[in-house]
């Protein structure tokens, strides 16, 4: 019996283990959702939405940022009218 605070070496001949056949294993690093093979095409609709809406975002920011100017400049032309004075 080893005492307890001895060390423990494995044997020299481990027992061998089936081999899987290629392409099997039982460890994969896959979520099962990945299992289904696809056409490979789905990431690029996943980028492409993500395209679209990032277009749409900065297409509404120009427009709300031209709105704003001409509201602005709107304001500037009618005060100087208030002032009797012509506008530019």
């Amino acid at each position: 019996m080893p005492q307890p605070d001895a060390a423990v070496l494995p044997p020299l001949q481990a027992p061998r283990e089936p081999r899987a056949p290629a392409g099997e294993s039982q460890m994969t690093l896959m979520s099962p959702a990945g299992l289904n093979e696809g056409d490979g095409m789905d990431w690029a609709v996943v980028v492409g939405i993500a395209l679209i809406a990032e277009f749409g975002l900065l297409w509404t920011a120009a427009c709300i940022g031209l709105w704003r100017r001409r509201i602005a400049l709107n304001r500037a032309a009618a005060k100087a009218l208030d002032d009797g004075r012509a506008p530019e």
